[in-house]
């Protein structure tokens, strides 16, 4: 479809737009959030009190070497058709990612976007 395909030339533009604007951004709604930059907790923490600042649900699976962050319910992408949910989620996310890897010990984020119901959809953010 030319609609689609024109979003998604805008998505890939979008992307790199977004990893640059969570960038410049993490330092100050870290602070706001009275975050900190350390481990991989405080990453987790930090991404956490973002996305539940949307009102979705979100909890925190860690181990030594990844903290995993499961958000659910993504109501930015809630009311879109399927390609539309897939196109925002897209560029929404690396928001995220610009914002973790901003951090004084660059964190890779990583996102497994499951179960894209509205009402169930779940996002593993994947944090090392």
């Amino acid at each position: 479809d030319g609609v689609l395909g024109s979003l998604r030339m805008q998505n890939d533009y979008g992307k790199s737009q977004n990893a640059a604007t969570g960038n410049s951004l993490c330092q100050e709604t870290k602070d706001a959030l009275g975050g900190r930059d350390g481990d991989l907790h405080d990453a987790a923490l930090y991404l956490t009190a973002m996305l539940e600042g949307m009102g979705d649900a979100v909890s925190i699976n860690e181990d030594k070497a990844s903290v995993v962050v499961i958000q659910q319910g993504l109501r930015i992408t809630r009311d879109l058709s399927a390609d539309q949910s897939e196109l925002v989620f897209d560029c929404w996310k690396d928001l995220w990612v610009g914002a973790l890897q901003s951090m004084q010990t660059r964190r890779s984020l990583t996102a497994f976007h499951q179960n894209k119901d509205h009402e169930s959809a779940t996002v593993r953010w994947l944090i090392t």
